[in-house]
C-alpha cells in the first residue's frame, strides 16, 4: 500500500507540471502581446524534463513488476 501511494504521488507530480505548463501556454495564446515561440521557448525545458522523468518512473514501475514476477532478476 505504501509503495502504491509513493508511486501515485511520483506519477502525479510530473503530470501536474505538464498540466500547469500547458495552461500557461494556453493563456499566452490568448494574449496578443507576446510571440508564442518566445513563450514556448521559456517553458519547453520544463515539459522535456518532466516527460523524461515520467518515462523513467514508468520504466521503474515496469521493472519492479518484472522483478516481483520473476521475469527480471
Amino acid at each position: 500500500i505504501e509503495f502504491m501511494s509513493n508511486i501515485s504521488h511520483e506519477l502525479r507530480t510530473p503530470i501536474n507540471i505538464f498540466y500547469s505548463t500547458i495552461q500557461l501556454l494556453d493563456i499566452s495564446l490568448l494574449k496578443s502581446d507576446k510571440d508564442f515561440r518566445e513563450v514556448y521557448a521559456k517553458y519547453k525545458r520544463t515539459l522535456h524534463v518532466n516527460c523524461k522523468r515520467m518515462l523513467r518512473l514508468i520504466n521503474n514501475v515496469v521493472d519492479i513488476s518484472k522483478i516481483e514476477t520473476g521475469i527480471l532478476k
